[in-house]
Order: C-alpha cells, then sequence, then structure tokens
C-alpha cells in the first residue's frame, strides 16, 4: 500500500517535494493550519483522566493508492531499460555483431523519445489538482 500525493502524471523527481506547494488540499491544509492556527497539538482537548487527545488533530492519511498507477510503472521500465538496452549496444559493438549493435542503440532513442513526450504531455497537462 502507498500513502501518497500524485501531482502529475509523469514522475518528475526535481518537483518531488515542491510539486505539494502546487496541490489545493495541500495549501488548504497548511492555510488552516499556519493561519487558523487549527491542528495544534498545544490545544489539543483535554480527555479526563488520559490526557490529551492528540489523534483528534492528526490530518491524513490522504488518499490510499493500493497500487502505483500504471504509467509511472511504464516510464519506470522504459527509464531502466535505457542504459540496458545501450549497455547492450556497446557489448555487441565490442564483439563485432552485425546490425544488432543499431537495433539496441535504436530501441533505446525510441525508449528516451517515448520518455521525452510523456514528461511534454505531463507537462502540458499541468498538477493534477491545481490550485
Amino acid at each position: 500500500m502507498v500513502i501518497g500525493i500524485w501531482c502529475s502524471t509523469f514522475p518528475d523527481p526535481d518537483k518531488s517535494h515542491s510539486a505539494y506547494f502546487e496541490n489545493r488540499q495541500v495549501i488548504e491544509d497548511l492555510t488552516r493550519i499556519i493561519f487558523k492556527d487549527e491542528h495544534n497539538f498545544a490545544k489539543a482537548p483535554l480527555i479526563p483522566k488520559k490526557g490529551r487527545d492528540y489523534s483528534s488533530l492528526k490530518l491524513g492519511p490522504g488518499k490510499v493508492e493500493h497500487h502505483i498507477p500504471m504509467t509511472i510503472q511504464v516510464y519506470g521500465i522504459i527509464a531502466i531499460a535505457i542504459p540496458w538496452l545501450a549497455f547492450l549496444g556497446l557489448v555487441l559493438q565490442l564483439f563485432k555483431v552485425p546490425t544488432a549493435p543499431n537495433v539496441a542503440f535504436s530501441l533505446a532513442l525510441l525508449a528516451l523519445a517515448i520518455l521525452l513526450t510523456g514528461w511534454a504531455v505531463g507537462r502540458s497537462k499541468g498538477p493534477r489538482h491545481p490550485i
């Protein structure tokens, strides 16, 4: 089970944390916490003979995903295949296997083109839950 916020349709490691600030729910939660002083553990309700009720102030768990979205999985497999295809092409070139290196390098370039296209399409769609 994975708990998280999927902010885009394409894996974007450089936005692994900053993309949260493009998500409407995260901004709403932060606004309530910072400006309206909600979910303040110092002001937790007191339960007689038990102490403070901190669990009532916790947020989450967010949207529970029981699987990683298929597009993310496919992009991950393609990204892993690129260096291996390039390595295979180099090995085949080293052993002077006719035309096989060209096929391996062509497949690596095709995989790279698929990733770049997916990245461009994902960027053009913008965040999944914009502000």
